[in-house]
């Protein structure tokens, strides 16, 4: 039986969110600098933590 990682799961639920948000921006609103900016901050807090 396998132990579930609660931090795991949030985390690929937030990753997730994020992404769709990008896309939501790119192509839903055509908003290119908010979302390129967006994922420049994510990947920031990435590398800080990992």
């Amino acid at each position: 039986m396998q132990k579930q990682n609660v931090i795991v799961d949030l985390s690929m639920g937030f990753a997730v969110r994020i992404v769709n948000l990008y896309k939501y921006l790119t192509v839903g609103k055509k908003e290119y600098i908010m979302s390129r900016q967006l994922l420049i901050l994510i990947r920031k807090l990435v590398y800080r933590y990992v």
